[in-house]
């Protein structure tokens, strides 16, 4: 047998189980992807095309939600979609709730240690209605695209290493 011949082999094994891995690591339905941020703190969310939200508690703070007309908004198992009172999701679409996943009244709070109002990231939010210690309200964090780039310093512009990170 050549040395090469287990190249040959082993490539198509490595390469199915990476897109195995891949397949498991995002939501398996159809045509579905992460669905985007909101592009401001405080405004409003349009849903053009199919998706989920990543984290067990997400959704769209301080903003109204509109799935719109093809689109498809997935509430998977155990997640809570989250919108605040006073604000509204129109449904134009269709929204999808798996088995015990839901939709709740709150406000959505995320992980901000250094209270410089940058969320260290957008996984790990919390749903309650009073503020939880370490944490800052989404609708009034500096972005709610861009991670704090050093959650345990304080920085207004989110400078790190002479960099700054919008």
């Amino acid at each position: 047998m050549h040395r090469h011949s287990h190249l040959y082999l082993t490539l198509p094994i490595i390469c199915m189980a990476l897109g195995f891995f891949i397949s498991m690591t995002r939501y398996s339905g159809a045509n579905s992807s992460y669905c985007p941020r909101q592009m401001q703190p405080g405004s409003n969310l349009h849903l053009i095309s199919s998706c989920v939200f990543p984290g067990a508690y997400d959704g769209v703070d301080g903003g109204n939600l509109v799935v719109e007309a093809g689109a498809t908004l997935t509430i998977q198992e155990g997640q809570s979609l989250v919108r605040n009172l006073g604000q509204s999701i129109t449904i134009n679409g269709t929204i999808v709730i798996i088995g015990t996943g839901r939709i709740i009244q709150t406000n959505l709070w995320c992980v901000d240690g250094d209270q410089d109002e940058w969320c260290y990231n957008f996984t790990s939010m919390v749903a309650q209605d009073l503020q939880p210690p370490g944490y800052t309200r989404l609708s009034q964090a500096m972005s709610p695209l861009v991670p704090d780039c050093n959650d345990a310093a304080y920085s207004s512009t989110n400078m790190c290493g002479g960099v700054v990170y919008y």
